[in-house]
C-alpha cells in the first residue's frame, strides 16, 4: 500500500515538474498554453490512475518487473486512460517470444504484419515503368518520401509508447492503446475513427499485396528465378496463359467495339478510315510546283501545286461533277469532320475548299512572289520519298472519276496514281500505338490483332496477318519468341508498318511497294527501269521468304 502511494506521489510529482518547466521556457504562448491544458488533462487523468492504484493495492510477484492490474479493465475500456500493464507471459506471447498453436488466426496474423511492413514498398520497387516520365527518379522520390513518412511513425510510435508506457497486448493493438489513452472524454468518439482507418490500411496493404505478386512473379520468371509460364501476366489479380487472338473487321458488333475500345482507349479505335491518293514522285511535273511550308516553318517538306483562278474553277466543276461510289447498306451518309469526303465539301460552295485543304495562306509561290489563288500540297509519304500523299483529299468518288479530275491539278497532268482515295466504314485500331510488330499488344503480349482491325487493307493483307498473328501464339505457347518475316518480303514490310508508322497520321494500308526498302542494286541494275527493279524486288522478297519458311518449318514448331 505505501508503495502505491508512493507511484502515485511520484506522477503528480512529474507532472507538476514538467508543466511548471514547460511554461517558463515558452514564455506562455498561445501554442503552449494549449498543451499545457492538454497536459493538465493527461495530470488529472494520470491522478486518476494513481487514486485506482492505491485503492487497488494488487498482489506484486517479486520475480517479474510486471504490474498485473487485472481490476482496471473494466474502467480502462469504458473510460480510456493509461493502458493495463500485461502480464510477463502475457508480454512474451504478444511480442512473439512464446510458441502459441498453428491456427488460422495466426496465419492471418502473421500475413496482415507481413502486408503492413510492406505496403507500397515492394509496389514501388516492381512498379517502375508505371511511374510517368522519368519513372525511375519519380520512383525513387516516392520511395524517398515513404521512407521519412515510416520514420516519423516510428519514431512517434516509440515516444508515445514510452510515456504513455505501452507494452504489446494479446487482447488489444498497440494502435488502440494509444487511442484509447489519448482520446478520452469529450473526443472519445475519435477512438473509432482510428480504429476504422486502421482497418483500411490494413486492407489495403493486403491488397497491394495480392495485386503486385503477378509484376513480382514476371519479373522473377523473366530471370528464370519461377516458372516461365510466370513471366506473361494479365490485368487480373490471377495468372491466365490463355492467348486470344482478335480478327475482326468493319461489321464489328457493338459489345466487342466497347470492349475494344475500352481496352484499347477512347482515342485509339476508329470507326471510319479516310484516305487520300498518293501519287509516284517521279510523275509529278517539277516545273510546274514549288517546295515549301506554310508560312515558312519547319523544313520545305511539301510540294504545293499552284492554281490560277481559271484553273481552280475548271477544277471544282469537274469534282462536283464527278460520280461517287454508291454507299452500301451498312454505312450511311453522315461523315465526320474530319473524314469529310472532298467532294462533300466542296458542294458546301465553291470557295470552300480555297478555305479548307486548298487553302493558299503561306504558300508564296517563288516564280510569281505571289500567293497562288489555292494551292493543294503534296506530303512526302516515305524516307525515299517516292511518292506524295494528296493532303486532305480523301474521298468517295470512282477511281476513274479520280485519275481524270485529279489530273487536272497542276504538276500533276501525267501522274501515276499508286494509291487512289477512298472513305468507308472500317473498325480499326491504331496500332503504331498499340501493337508491336508481330502483332502482340503491347499492353498485354498474350492477345494478338489481325486482319482489318489492326489496320491492313485487303484479303492478302487479312489472310497474311492472322498467319503470322497464329504462328507467333504457337510460338508465344511453347516458349518461343515471336518473329516477324525479313523487311524485304511484302508481309514483313507491312508489319513494320504497322508497328512504326506515324501514330498521329496512321491510316489503315495494303501491301506496295511504297512501303517496302528499296532491294540493293548493283550499279548495272540501277540503269534498270521501275519494272525491272520491281522484278528484281519481287525476286528477292520471294528469297528471304523461302529462308524464313525454312527456319519456321518444322523444327521451331512443336510437337
Amino acid at each position: 500500500m505505501q508503495e502505491a502511494e508512493a507511484i502515485a506521489d511520484s506522477l503528480e510529482h512529474d507532472f507538476d515538474g514538467f508543466g511548471s518547466c514547460l511554461h517558463r521556457r515558452s514564455g506562455g504562448s498561445l501554442g503552449t498554453r494549449r498543451v499545457l491544458a492538454a497536459w493538465g488533462s493527461g495530470r488529472r487523468v494520470f491522478k486518476e490512475i494513481a487514486d485506482r492504484l492505491i485503492t487497488l493495492n494488487a498482489p506484486q510477484n517479486d520475480s517479474s518487473k510486471y504490474t498485473i492490474l487485472k481490476n482496471v479493465d473494466s474502467s480502462y475500456y469504458s473510460y480510456g486512460g493509461a493502458a493495463p500493464t500485461p502480464g510477463l507471459e502475457e508480454l512474451k506471447t504478444a511480442e512473439g517470444y512464446k510458441l502459441q498453436p498453428l491456427t488460422l488466426f495466426l496465419l492471418l496474423g502473421a500475413f496482415s504484419n507481413g502486408c503492413a511492413a510492406l505496403t507500397g514498398i515492394e509496389a514501388i520497387s516492381n512498379g517502375v515503368p508505371a511511374f510517368k516520365k522519368p519513372e525511375a527518379k519519380n520512383a525513387a522520390t516516392t520511395l524517398v518520401w515513404m521512407a521519412i513518412l515510416l520514420t516519423v511513425m516510428f519514431l512517434g510510435t516509440s515516444v508515445l509508447a514510452y510515456l504513455y508506457g505501452v507494452h504489446p497486448h494479446t487482447s488489444e493493438t498497440v494502435i488502440s492503446q494509444f487511442a484509447r489513452i489519448v482520446f478520452t472524454g469529450p473526443m472519445a468518439w475519435f477512438y473509432y475513427v482510428v480504429q476504422i482507418a486502421t482497418a483500411l490500411i490494413l486492407v489495403l496493404a493486403a491488397n497491394t499485396s495480392f495485386a503486385d505478386f503477378p509484376r513480382l512473379s514476371s519479373l522473377l520468371a523473366r530471370d528464370r528465378f519461377l516458372p516461365r509460364q510466370f513471366a506473361t501476366r494479365g490485368d487480373k489479380l490471377v495468372f491466365s496463359n490463355g492467348i486470344v487472338i482478335l480478327a475482326t473487321g468493319p461489321l464489328t458488333s457493338e459489345a466487342l467495339s466497347a470492349s475494344i475500345r475500352e481496352f484499347a482507349g477512347e482515342n485509339h479505335l476508329y470507326f471510319y478510315d479516310a484516305i487520300s491518293p498518293i501519287v509516284d514522285a517521279d510523275s509529278i511535273n517539277l516545273d510546274r510546283v514549288y517546295r515549301a511550308s506554310r508560312y515558312d516553318k519547319g523544313d520545305a517538306d511539301y510540294l504545293n501545286c499552284p492554281f490560277t483562278r481559271e484553273e481552280y474553277l475548271r477544277f471544282y466543276d469537274a469534282l462536283v461533277q464527278a460520280e461517287s461510289v454508291p454507299l452500301h447498306e451498312c454505312e450511311n451518309a453522315a461523315y465526320f469532320e474530319a473524314c469529310l469526303p472532298i467532294e462533300e465539301m466542296a458542294k458546301r460552295g465553291v470557295d470552300t475548299l480555297r478555305f479548307g485543304p486548298m487553302k493558299p495562306v503561306g504558300l508564296k509561290d517563288p516564280k510569281t512572289g505571289r500567293l497562288p489563288y489555292a494551292a493543294i500540297q503534296l506530303r512526302q509519304e516515305n524516307l525515299r520519298a517516292d511518292s506524295y500523299n494528296l493532303v486532305g483529299f480523301q474521298n468517295h468518288l470512282r477511281f476513274g472519276e479520280q485519275e481524270r479530275i485529279f489530273r487536272l491539278i497542276p504538276g500533276l497532268e501525267n501522274a501515276n496514281f499508286t494509291r487512289l482515295g477512298q472513305i468507308h466504314r472500317n473498325t480499326f485500331i491504331n496500332s503504331p500505338r498499340l501493337l508491336l510488330p508481330t502483332l502482340q499488344s503491347r499492353k498485354d503480349p498474350r492477345i494478338f490483332f489481325a486482319g482489318q482491325i489492326c489496320g491492313v487493307e485487303g484479303y492478302v493483307e487479312c489472310i497474311a496477318t492472322g498467319l503470322m498473328a497464329g504462328i507467333n501464339a504457337v510460338r508465344l505457347v511453347s516458349g518461343q519468341e515471336p518473329v516477324t518475316p525479313p523487311r524485304e518480303t511484302a508481309i514483313g514490310s507491312l508489319l513494320h508498318y504497322l508497328g512504326s508508322a506515324e501514330p498521329d497520321r496512321f491510316q489503315p494500308e495494303n501491301i506496295n511497294f511504297g512501303i517496302m526498302p528499296p532491294p540493293n542494286l548493283s550499279a548495272g541494275e540501277k540503269r534498270l527501269g521501275k519494272r525491272e527493279k520491281h522484278l528484281l524486288q519481287t525476286k528477292y522478297a520471294l528469297q528471304a521468304m523461302k529462308e524464313f519458311a525454312d527456319f519456321l518449318n518444322p523444327v521451331s514448331l512443336p510437337h
